[in-house]
């Protein structure tokens, strides 16, 4: 077990974290402790207006004490940005930015498969996964930035350039 003196430099400010998978049709939430110890997934929104996941997001901050907002960027095995990347950009401006919270992107990569892995494992059946996948796909991307296995960047700079034997998540 490593302490807190061992853990990489965290770019993010201290307190509590809420992590973001954003979705065409979901967004899937999860929140760090305020130590940065561990996440903890949250029920996921419904898409529904801009105004109306702002006044969500805006509730969950405060219950949460939220302290900053790490939003998942999408990204293939190669590096490269996914698809998904320009819708997310608007709707973090229109939605997270308002917040008035430091907002960063992590990547996101692999952390589908690993939420539904272990939702698998732990005999989720498929109907009850598909209601967690989200929430439970952020609060791995989170678990990876809190171990400083994943890469975070602040919100208005590209995403930096992933060479893949830098990864030390696993696929």
């Amino acid at each position: 077990m490593t302490s807190p003196a061992d853990r990489p430099v965290s770019p993010l400010p201290d307190g509590v974290i809420l992590a973001i998978d954003w979705g065409r049709k979901r967004v899937g939430l999860a929140v760090s402790d305020s130590g940065h110890s561990m996440g903890f997934p949250l029920k996921q929104l419904q898409r529904s207006s801009e105004q109306a996941e702002l006044f969500a997001l805006r509730r969950i901050a405060a219950e949460n004490g939220v302290r900053s907002i790490v939003v998942g960027w999408p990204m293939h095995v190669s590096g490269d940005s996914g698809q998904n990347g320009p819708a997310i950009l608007t709707w973090v401006a229109a939605v997270c930015v308002p917040l008035q919270l430091p907002v960063f992107f992590a990547d996101e990569r692999y952390s589908t498969v690993m939420a539904e892995e272990f939702l698998r494992e732990t005999g989720r059946k498929a109907a009850r996964r598909k209601t967690m996948i989200d929430s439970m796909s952020a609060r791995e991307f989170l678990q990876e930035i809190l171990a400083g296995a994943c890469r975070v960047w602040p919100y208005g700079q590209n995403p930096p350039e992933f060479a893949l034997t830098e990864r030390t998540r696993r696929p």
